[in-house]
């Protein structure tokens, strides 16, 4: 060749076994991983909840003091119009804050 030497040129990329090895350890890290973010997002929607109701607590408690009247925080399932009773897991279904001026711990109407 004209007294050139040629040079060969190294192919850019990644050869299969690299990519392999790295598929595997993305995956070992996403099975570590995945737990975790599991229970960060449970604990999160349980801190949601949580709040939702301290929030409505503390708005029955101010509603009270300025209306001079008691405020009713109660259970209640859709469509959450009565109380569905004194069952501790009834809470789960929702919840519903009213003024009770007769202090039946009822929704009335109007």
């Amino acid at each position: 060749m004209n007294g050139m030497l040629c040079k060969r040129r190294d192919a850019g990329g990644f050869t299969m076994t690299e990519l392999i090895v790295v598929m595997v350890i993305i995956g070992i890290l996403a099975a570590i991983g995945a737990p975790t973010f599991k229970y960060v997002t449970a604990s999160n929607r349980i801190a949601s909840e949580i709040n939702g109701l301290l929030g409505d607590m503390q708005f029955a408690r101010s509603e009270a003091v300025k209306e001079g009247q008691t405020v009713t925080v109660c259970s209640s399932s859709a469509p959450y119009t009565s109380c569905t009773g004194a069952g501790g897991s009834a809470w789960q279904h929702g919840w519903i804050v009213f003024l009770d001026a007769n202090g039946n711990q009822q929704v009335d109407a109007g």
